[in-house]
């Protein structure tokens, strides 16, 4: 209540901006609220899945999905909730969505551990990565899908794009990575870096950079703030 009336909450104002139903919106603050300690990206996945949809035969067969897909199991030994992939695809989207909506709830709840937790189930969802290679499966290359992600991550020691950039084409080619494909990476990650430089150089960076996130493809999550510190309990390891 204020002078002459009432104003929204936090929360409220999260609700009112939200194309989501108004009774998911109260179920996220709920979770949120509740939640004792950090959660790992899995969980929020859980929390997700189980928040939005309402028929029970359909929840599960989201749950027994997503939760391979995010221990970045093979694509052919998962059983898809949906009859076509286009479909699981935005799933995946739309449950993203809503990942970014708990964070918006934790944050202005103060809970920021929590926050990060659920900003990167985001991409983890999209992608069917663990937090520690979002940030190479954001950049969006061809043929760098999530296995070849994970060999960069695991055997070459590549972690981000100028990890990527600094690189030596020949050290990342290997068995599952042509030269020429590698080189391609590099090329990318290259011309990437400058084009980041460029934009935090400018005298209207947020305008440069959202120009350089248009202009490569590359997904926004790979330039959040604390994109690359994720709470212990969030990480994970993971196969091809």
């Amino acid at each position: 209540r204020v002078p002459g009336g009432y104003r929204a909450c936090p929360v409220g104002v999260i609700a009112a901006n939200s194309r989501l139903d108004l009774l998911l919106t109260r179920t996220a603050r709920e979770r949120v609220a509740t939640c004792r300690q950090t959660p790992s990206t899995t969980e929020v996945a859980e929390w997700l899945v189980e928040d939005f949809f309402g028929e029970e035969v359909k929840r599960a067969r989201w749950l027994a999905a997503v939760r391979p897909w995010l221990e970045e199991a093979d694509e052919k030994k998962i059983r898809l909730p949906e009859k076509y992939r286009g479909d699981f695809e935005r799933g995946l989207e739309t449950l993203g969505e809503l990942a970014t909506l708990y964070a918006a709830i934790a944050r202005s709840l103060g809970k920021d551990d929590v926050a990060e937790a659920c900003r990167m189930t985001r991409p983890c969802l999209v992608y069917g990565v663990h937090p520690d290679i979002v940030q190479l499966a954001g950049l969006r290359m061809r043929n760098l899908g999530r296995a070849r992600c994970r060999i960069l991550f695991r055997d070459k020691g590549i972690r981000d794009v100028h990890d990527l950039a600094a690189a030596d084409p020949r050290r990342l080619a290997g068995p599952h990575v042509p030269l020429q494909m590698a080189a391609q990476w590099v090329e990318q990650a290259r011309a990437m870096v400058e084009s980041q430089e460029r934009a935090r150089a400018s005298p209207e960076p947020g305008q440069a950079m959202d120009e350089f996130l248009m202009e490569f493809g590359v997904d926004s999550a790979i330039l959040a703030e604390g994109a690359g510190a994720v709470p212990a309990a969030a990480t994970g390891g993971g196969g091809e």
